[in-house]
């Protein structure tokens, strides 16, 4: 069984809620109003956290992928094609 790239997908979602979540400020100030801050407060939290979650996943899927490529070129010399 390949293993999952999980890390990567992850990352590939942090950035797309960062792209996406600022064109919906519905969704800004609902989350505002329940943490009881302004709106730009939590759209500054919300951005740092993602950028935060953004750097760790990326180390986590270079990581992962340096996996993947390792176990694929060992995986072709136990087969003899390189």
């Amino acid at each position: 069984m390949k293993p999952f790239p999980i890390f990567t997908v992850l990352l590939v979602l942090v950035i797309t809620l960062v792209v996406f979540v600022p064109h919906f400020p519905y969704l800004i100030e609902a989350a505002a109003a329940g943490l009881g801050v302004t709106d730009d407060q939590a759209l500054g939290a919300f951005v740092v956290a993602m950028l935060i979650a953004a750097i760790l996943l990326s180390v986590l899927a270079v990581r992962e992928i340096c996996d993947l490529v390792r176990c694929q070129v060992a995986r072709e010399r136990r087969a003899g094609r390189t």
